[in-house]
């Protein structure tokens, strides 16, 4: 895991076209704006573990056991 410092404003570049930028900072919240294509699925890990623990399919390439549970 690469662990990064940023300030607000700032922002982290992840391949050509995917932009994390470092909205607002409160006591216990970070607030961040995502750039990415539309075709790039964005999820909240809390919503993602939740989907994939309803669902029967298999998990979807990238998601690791330890990621879902």
């Amino acid at each position: 895991m690469l662990i990064l410092t940023r300030k607000v404003g700032e922002s982290i570049v992840i391949g050509k076209d995917i932009r994390i930028c470092i909205r607002s900072l409160t006591d216990k919240r970070v607030r961040i704006g995502i750039e990415a294509p539309r075709e790039v699925p964005i999820h909240r890990e809390e919503i993602r573990k939740l989907q994939f623990s309803k669902s029967p399919v298999a998990q979807p390439e990238g998601l690791t056991n330890e990621m879902a549970n």
